[in-house]
């Protein structure tokens, strides 16, 4: 079967955890959230593991069949087991996975503009190759001297006008090719180098993962261990690759600080937090007050850019469309001229 959307994954592990909080029998109880259910994926899971624990399988074996299926759902009950009270902490995962998900519904606001944009941009070269270059090619038929912005508009409509669209598919085809050929892992480390949201990735991916880390030491699990299941937990792959490198450092008998600081694609604000956590035995409250502060610089972010970002684009493909309107009636105006 498909993948578990975030919101689907979400859905599914809060009805779990409201009856494993009420000591309900889960079978009986998943079907009846599953008949209650209006999205489909969220039956069909809800279903799947009922149907598991009646065969006789675990919770935790359960929760595995799907989990290839939703890195938040897998990760979020990866954690919770490891927990002594499981309801509690898998709320506390999903409570700190949320503030991701703000992050991102920031950048999913961006959408319109963004469509817009390309849309005007698409309407200006295709005014280009078709409208004035069959004025351009009226010129040269009859003779007729270009204007001096006639040279420009032609410029754009036998060479500029490709080149742009040749821009937009190369764009269009990456995006295609990283999001369903290329491994999360490179691909995700491409996304964060990406400018205006590279940062805003970086920043919420290694947030979430921090914040769930300080989760699962405050519980008393060795470290490495802590890291390594935080990184499960974690949907930003290029994060969880980097942490794993510092787990394997701290293995090696480095401190977290210095692991941190030789491994420099961890953000360098939280350094100083993990020092000051190790140096006064206080390592969960540093590194939940370390995961806060990159969570938020990338909810700040993801607003900034959501509240600048569409005037700018706005603006822009209102330029566009008024270069085009006014390249085509020049031209036309000239090509009238020339002929009179």
């Amino acid at each position: 079967t498909g993948s578990l959307r975030d919101r689907a994954a979400r859905e599914v592990a809060a009805r779990l955890a409201d009856l494993h909080h009420s000591h309900l029998p889960l079978p009986e109880g998943l079907r009846a959230a599953a008949a209650e259910a209006k999205r489909r994926d969220v039956r069909t899971a809800l279903s799947q593991i009922a149907d598991d624990l009646e065969h006789g399988r675990t919770l935790a074996e359960a929760v595995e069949r799907i989990g290839h299926r939703s890195t938040l759902l897998h990760g979020a009950f990866l954690v919770a087991a490891h927990s002594p009270n499981f309801h509690e902490a898998l709320f506390d995962v999903l409570d700190h996975q949320n503030a991701s998900w703000r992050v991102r519904q920031h950048l999913l606001a961006l959408a319109y503009p963004v469509t817009v944009c390309l849309f005007s941009i698409l309407l200006f070269c295709g005014i280009q190759l078709t409208v004035v270059k069959g004025f351009h090619e009226v010129f040269e038929q009859f003779g007729l001297r270009l204007p001096q912005f006639a040279t420009i508009s032609l410029w754009w409509a036998r060479i500029g006008a490709w080149m742009l669209l040749a821009l937009l598919l190369f764009v269009g085809v990456t995006i295609a090719i990283g999001s369903f050929f290329v491994a999360r892992e490179p691909w995700h480390r491409l996304l964060g180098a990406t400018p205006l949201v590279g940062v805003i990735w970086r920043y919420s991916g290694h947030g979430e993962l921090v914040r769930v880390l300080a989760l699962l030491i405050r519980r008393s699990l060795p470290l490495p261990t802590a890291i390594e299941l935080a990184s499960q937990c974690s949907r930003n792959r290029d994060a969880a690759a980097v942490w794993k490198d510092v787990s394997a450092r701290i293995t090696a008998g480095e401190s977290l600080a210095q692991a941190i600081w030789k491994q420099h694609r961890v953000p360098a604000d939280v350094l100083p937090f993990m020092t000051w956590g190790e140096t006064t035995q206080s390592l969960p409250d540093s590194l939940e007050v370390a995961g806060d502060l990159l969570q938020q610089q990338a909810d700040d972010r993801a607003l900034q850019l959501r509240l600048m970002l569409p005037p700018l684009l706005f603006a822009m493909a209102a330029v566009t469309i008024g270069a085009t309107l006014i390249t085509m009636l020049s031209t036309m105006f000239a090509l009238l001229s020339g002929l009179a």
